[in-house]
């Protein structure tokens, strides 16, 4: 479904928070991915602290995150967006 390893992606660092929702056949990611990945969701989460969110809210913007990485998105700010864009998807 993704690609197996997305390399080349060399921006900020973050927590990893988004590691619980990646599933093996999300392929693999390299450290500095996973990173970027880990600050998006992060960052996403931050910005809708503020409301109550469903544990399935997050289960989407961490799979939007997974997926645009496994296209090669590797821009941490560029992730968020797509996070965020699953949220307003649902609202």
């Amino acid at each position: 479904m993704f690609s197996a390893k997305v390399r080349g992606c060399d921006r900020g660092s973050g927590v990893a928070s988004i590691l619980p929702f990646i599933k093996p056949e999300d392929g693999s990611f390299d450290d500095e991915v996973t990173r970027n990945m880990g600050e998006a969701f992060n960052a996403t989460v931050k910005i809708i602290h503020h409301t109550a969110q469903p544990a399935a809210v997050y289960a989407n913007i961490a799979a939007r995150i997974i997926e645009a990485a496994g296209r090669g998105e590797c821009d941490p700010a560029r992730l968020r967006q797509i996070g965020l864009s699953a949220v307003e998807r649902l609202t």
